[in-house]
């Protein structure tokens, strides 16, 4: 078993233990096969992780970029006359309710995008977290 370091110098011990009669069995699995097959796993699973990490950084991006948009729309809102007066009292009171309500919803969106993307960067945190751990080798 030349993936299981150290078994041939066990065996070879305990026959010396047990005499030349002794019967020591043999696996019945494939245990080279089986930790080949463990190692390829491992690779398959790191590189899932990584382009995870990939992702969820691209995700972060996006969720920054909406945020930046909405911004951008809320600076325009909050500027615009809407095409009417603002030298118009009455229009004036009307751009102002008129602000009041896009701008509320603006800063809910604004609010949960930013949000999303604080629990992109935490789910990032643990991402990297879970590369930090390392598989023990045979």
């Amino acid at each position: 078993m030349a993936d299981m370091p150290g078994w041939d110098r066990a065996v070879a011990t305990a026959e010396k233990i047990l005499g030349k009669d002794a019967d020591i069995p043999k696996p019945k699995a494939n245990i080279d096969k089986a930790v080949a097959n463990e190692d390829k796993q491992w690779g398959d699973f790191v590189k899932a992780r990584e382009s995870l990490e990939e992702e969820v950084l691209g995700l972060v991006d996006a969720s920054q970029q909406v945020a930046a948009a909405i911004e951008q729309f809320r600076d325009v809102i909050s500027q615009d006359a809407f095409g009417l007066d603002l030298k118009k009292k009455d229009d004036l009171k009307k751009i102002q309710e008129a602000r009041k309500i896009m701008l509320a919803l603006l800063d809910k969106h604004i609010a949960t995008v930013r949000n999303n993307a604080k629990d992109e960067r935490e789910l990032n945190k643990h991402l990297a977290n879970i590369g930090s751990y390392r598989q023990g080798t045979l």
